[in-house]
């Protein structure tokens, strides 16, 4: 009996292995059976554009239903050139971006079997990617004044935007609280979804910012919304003092700052690792004398052993100042 148009081949064929999950929750194998019929695939049909703008262009079609399909390849010219093949996907949908936005762009799909035959090219289908609308605003921004080893600055950083048009980010700051992002305020441009405002190195001072997001046609999204920060000074190491030798000690010290802030001491038995201790306590007293219990052993009083006092603003996670190593050794 003939059961389609397309010859079966008698002496070729593969094997698909098709995991099968049973109630009692194992897996096992089966082998299918699919031969080759020693034809190409069908032409793909039902090519269609789904949506255009914003420089992307989203493609659909019907899948194919030969058992032995194995991908499609994407097509692609322009009225400047002819079509060639920009890439190949398993799905029978095609999402295309970064393009121009006042170009016509012509698609044609081609299906692929197992054996690499390939069918004939697709009907055509276009579309102009028109830059219709601005993107989102920034989202989750974060924020962080930093004074590490002396070097000031405040950093910023957001969710990168996912529209695939944007060009970067306009920058914004100003030092009084809820201020309209506009030209008098812009500071800088940045293409990464972060920055870093070297221009900021006042103690104390709180500093606000919002970002907004311009795509390639110079479209700009609403402002973010505002975070801020201000940049703490270092605290004075007081002991052990830098370099010294000393007598096994309970208690470290540090002169705090003139705000309200978390200290954190960390130990170290290496310049560069080798984390020994830590310890991170809230003060509200400023401009005074903090002594920090040392509740931990030191197992090798023979070593040479290095720390650091690290700040945070209050509510941040993120270091704000970061002293310089200081070294100890013990009698």
């Amino acid at each position: 009996m003939r059961i389609s148009k397309r010859k079966i081949s008698e002496t070729a064929f593969i094997f698909f292995l098709l995991i099968v999950f049973v109630n009692s929750g194992c897996e096992r194998l089966i082998s299918v059976d699919v031969t080759d019929d020693g034809l190409p695939p069908a032409v793909p049909s039902g090519v269609q554009i789904l949506y255009a703008g914003e420089g992307e262009i989203y493609i659909d079609w019907l899948p194919n239903v030969e058992p032995d399909l194995k991908e499609y390849l994407v097509f692609r010219r322009t009225n400047k050139t002819n079509f060639i093949q920009i890439d190949r996907t398993k799905n029978s949908s095609y999402w295309d971006d970064s393009l121009s936005y006042n170009d016509i762009y012509y698609y044609k799909i081609a299906a692929v079997d197992n054996y690499g035959r390939q069918s004939e090219l697709s009907t055509e289908v276009y579309a102009e990617p028109k830059n219709y609308k601005p993107p989102r605003e920034p989202r989750f921004l974060t924020i962080n004044g930093r004074n590490w080893e002396g070097s000031r600055s405040v950093y910023i950083s957001w969710q990168p935007n996912i529209e695939t048009d944007v060009e970067g980010y306009f920058i914004y700051r100003d030092t009084i609280a809820g201020f309209l992002a506009d030209s008098s305020k812009f500071i800088s441009f940045s293409h990464p979804a972060f920055y870093d405002d070297t221009s900021a190195k006042d103690f104390y001072t709180y500093y606000y910012y919002k970002v907004k997001a311009v795509d390639r046609g110079g479209l700009t999204s609403k402002e973010s919304g505002e975070v801020f920060d201000y940049i703490l000074e270092i605290p004075k190491q007081i002991f052990p003092a830098d370099a010294s030798t000393i007598d096994y000690f309970l208690y470290f010290e540090i002169k705090t700052i003139s705000v309200p802030a978390d200290y954190e001491i960390v130990l170290q038995n290496n310049p560069f690792y080798g984390e020994v201790w830590r310890k991170r306590i809230s003060v509200s007293s400023i401009n005074d004398t903090l002594r920090i219990q040392f509740d931990s052993y030191i197992m090798d009083l023979s070593s040479t052993y290095y720390w650091r006092v690290i700040t945070y603003s209050q509510n941040n996670s993120l270091p704000n100042s970061i002293s310089q190593l200081y070294s100890f050794n013990f009698k």
